[in-house]
């Protein structure tokens, strides 16, 4: 089963950009999967992502929201990227941008993606829940959150029913709030994740993308069998 490898760093802006550059803090392997969140605001999207070795990126799904939004980016390493290298993600000019990317051993593939963006005053918790992902396929959960740049979520947890879910990132610095999590998730037929954080906040962007691990081919057709 493909797993969590490694954070391989944040970043962030709180000054007008259009672009947020992340160099990895340790080495890649060809093959695996990098995922990622972009955190933006006012209902703006990542328009494209892309690193120093050419590597094809894919935004799997955007949070729709008029307040902090949230995209999860994916990639599957046709060249390694090492210390050397950066992962730059473009959007509208904007202030208040988190990068954060994670390496996740295996090849991993979109199963369902689910967004949303929700503005209810005053509230402690939000939820997601990913919509129609077929039962027995998905082998990796990962969601994220974004909130308001002025509101800590400094206890900020995330889980679904079984089993629980890491947190591997709360965001450049944590008053920029975009957090990153993950699990294994190859036992829920539809995963149901939940949000917590430390204070009442009216506007926030959420997303959850559920993967199933491609089979890795180990002998091709050119490999001769050899029979002892």
């Amino acid at each position: 089963m493909g797993s969590f490898k490694q954070l391989l760093g944040t970043t962030g802006s709180t000054t007008n950009v259009t672009l947020l550059a992340l160099t990895p803090g340790a080495n890649t392997t060809v093959g695996n999967t990098l995922i990622g969140i972009v955190k933006l605001s006012g209902g703006n999207q990542v328009s494209s992502v892309t690193d120093t070795q050419s590597n094809i990126w894919v935004v799997d799904v955007h949070s729709p929201s008029s307040g902090p939004t949230i995209s999860i980016i994916r990639t599957v390493l046709a060249t390694a990227l090492t210390t050397s290298d950066s992962i730059t993600a473009n959007f509208v000019s904007q202030n208040d941008v988190t990068l954060t990317v994670a390496e996740y051993n295996g090849n991993f593939s979109t199963v369902d993606v689910t967004a949303n963006g929700n503005s209810a005053s005053n509230v402690a918790t939000g939820s997601i829940v990913a919509s129609t992902p077929t039962a027995g396929s998905i082998d990796l959960v990962v969601s994220g959150l974004g909130t308001g740049g002025s509101s800590p979520y400094t206890s900020a947890s995330i889980y679904s029913s079984t089993p629980p879910l890491a947190v591997r990132s709360q965001g450049w610095p944590t008053l920029m709030n975009a957090g990153l999590a993950d699990g294994n998730a190859d036992t829920i037929v539809t995963p149901a994740v939940a949000w917590a954080w430390t204070g009442n906040l009216s506007t926030w962007g959420m997303a959850i993308a559920a993967y199933t691990l491609n089979p890795v081919n180990f002998m091709s057709a050119s490999t001769p069998m050899v029979i002892r």
